[in-house]
């Protein structure tokens, strides 16, 4: 499901992709398979789809923001916007992937939702760090168009993506993922280096997400994003993904501690937003 930090890097700068998006170093070790978390309690396909979808595009954002800090990686332009299009590389998914291709649709149909859930009369917040959600939603099919537009042509259409912007696409898609292949290819981690320290806690849930915990825990999407961190990068110090209640519906890394925390409260949006759509459409 998850394509691999390194295996975009090195993908990019040495066409060593491999069939399901892992690249392996010759002579490299099989991971040892991880035991299957308690079975979560069934949720409906599209809202757990969605969830993950938009989860994921979260925390590679959000590890993007790690990555530049920790590795101290030059940024020109909006650091937000750097990491939202690292996001999005990561989620381009391959021809045989039909998994991380509903995931990616989600994560950008979650931007879309989002901003047709905000008030009509609240005030654009043209000074903020982050683009608007709109911008953020066409920056994400731009992507998956640029990586394949005859692939992705009908998803564009129903974006209703202007043919002046579908022109530059292919492009911006290239220097996306050669600029963050060039930045990253100096930390990869070596054949036979010693892997990175990188932790995964969940701090208890309070009942009321106590299903979205579990469905997360069973996806392994956390332990499997740490698992491609710590076998890609060379880290100065141990990074930490963190699950837990926030009081607010956010994610962010704290480059004082060197973790990324995933609020609890994030995961209850993002199923708020899609059982709205859902009863909506019924």
């Amino acid at each position: 499901m998850l394509r691999g930090l390194q295996a975009m890097a090195v993908g990019v700068l040495l066409g060593l992709m491999l069939p399901g998006g892992a690249v392996w170093a010759a002579g490299a070790k099989t991971p040892a398979p991880q035991k299957t978390p308690r079975q979560a309690p069934e949720m409906e396909p599209e809202v757990r789809t969605f969830i993950l979808g938009n989860t994921l595009f979260t925390l590679y954002h959000e590890v993007g923001h790690a990555l530049i800090h920790e590795l101290q990686l030059p940024v020109l332009g909006r650091e937000e916007d750097a990491v939202d299009n690292l996001a999005s590389l990561l989620m381009v998914p391959e021809e045989d992937d039909p998994e991380m291709l509903e995931m990616v649709m989600a994560a950008a149909q979650g931007w879309l939702m989002s901003a047709a859930a905000g008030d009509d009369e609240e005030e654009l917040a043209f000074w903020d760090e982050h683009g608007l959600d709109m911008q953020r939603f066409y920056s994400v099919v731009c992507m998956l168009y640029g990586s394949d537009p005859d692939r992705f042509s009908a998803f564009a259409d129903d974006a209703e993506l202007p043919d002046y912007r579908r022109d530059s696409c292919p492009q911006e898609f290239d220097q996306v993922s050669t600029s963050w292949a060039t930045l990253l290819d100096p930390h990869l981690l070596e054949d036979g280096g010693r892997k990175s320290r990188v932790k995964v806690v969940y701090e208890p849930p309070a009942p009321a997400y106590r299903t979205l915990s579990a469905m997360l825990k069973q996806s392994r999407m956390v332990e499997r994003l740490a698992d491609d961190i710590r076998t890609s990068f060379v880290l100065p110090r141990e990074l930490t993904l963190r699950v837990a209640a926030c009081d607010e519906a956010n994610a962010y890394y704290d480059p004082e501690d060197s973790s990324v925390t995933l609020c609890y409260e994030l995961l209850e949006e993002y199923e708020t937003l899609i059982r709205a759509d859902l009863e909506a459409a019924e």
